[in-house]
């Protein structure tokens, strides 16, 4: 899925050099060519060793950790102190307080192993809300949609630009840490990891997905596309095969056209499940 975190960065990067979208999208299809010679068996095995395991791990929980930060500060339970950095927000407002039931929903529905606990809270969450604030989404479907393309390899801002190939090289940095730490740890988690303890297995295929993944996502103006820690949601659920994989990307096609549905889901139904997760 898109990377929250690599994303973050290359809007951050974009505005801090003032650079135009084009190069944005030209950094992530540079990263998707180097993801792919990542896939090389002995650079996917070097990665893998010089990486500390305290890196590995430490990677999903710190991961993990900011999502739940973000969601938090989103929700303005956490926000900015006047003595210290961060401090507690409002809690009574009819967003905190609903994000709470939902939180507290998910959590029992979890600690009971029932299936789609995730969805009941999300949706719960959302309708307690439209109808709290009256604010129900006017529409559920729409077809359409802006697909065309920013991308160009030419000019001034094509392959020639050194800040593209700057942005595109610190990006992936940012993405090497992540997907070690994160098949590590999404291994382990799913009971995979190889019998002689040396991570995931076939793990040079998961730079051949992400840059494939990345070079789609760039023609489209998009973020790079990586693993995500919000995947040991799946797995906690029962992933283990390609199948889910593909059944989640049929799910995000599909969504494609119930944007309007999506777009109005409130933070009181959505970021619950990043805090839970």
């Amino acid at each position: 899925a898109p990377s929250p975190a690599t994303a973050l960065y290359l809007s951050i990067f974009i505005q801090t050099h003032q650079s135009p979208l084009n190069e944005g999208n030209l950094s992530v299809f540079i990263l998707g060519i180097l993801l792919l010679l990542c896939g090389i068996r002995r650079v996917s095995d070097f990665l893998y060793w010089i990486t500390p395991h305290s890196i590995k791990l430490g990677i999903c929980v710190g991961l993990a950790l900011l999502i739940s930060l973000e969601a938090l500060t989103h929700l303005k339970l956490v926000v900015a102190g006047k003595l210290t950095l961060i401090t507690l927000g409002d809690v009574w407002t009819n967003q905190s307080l609903i994000a709470m039931v939902a939180f507290a929903l998910i959590g029992l529905l979890l600690h009971y192993d029932v299936k789609a606990a995730y969805v009941v809270g999300l949706c719960v969450g959302s309708v307690l809300y439209w109808y709290v604030e009256d604010e129900f989404p006017t529409s559920i479907i729409a077809v359409g949609g802006d697909l065309s393309s920013t991308l160009s390899f030419s000019g001034k801002d094509g392959l020639l630009n050194p800040t593209s190939w700057i942005c595109g090289v610190e990006l992936l940095v940012i993405s090497m840490v992540k997907l070690v730490g994160l098949s590590v740890g999404l291994t382990e988690l799913a009971g995979l990891e190889k019998a002689d303890g040396s991570g995931a297995p076939r793990r040079r295929w998961i730079y051949v997905a992400c840059g494939i993944g990345t070079l789609f996502s760039a023609g489209l103006g998009a973020g790079p596309v990586l693993l995500v820690v919000e995947s040991a949601a799946g797995v906690l659920a029962g992933a283990r095969t390609g199948l889910s994989s593909i059944t989640c990307g049929c799910l995000f096609l599909g969504s494609y056209f119930l944007y309007p549905l999506f777009s109005a889901m409130p933070a009181a139904g959505v970021l619950c499940i990043l805090c839970e997760a």
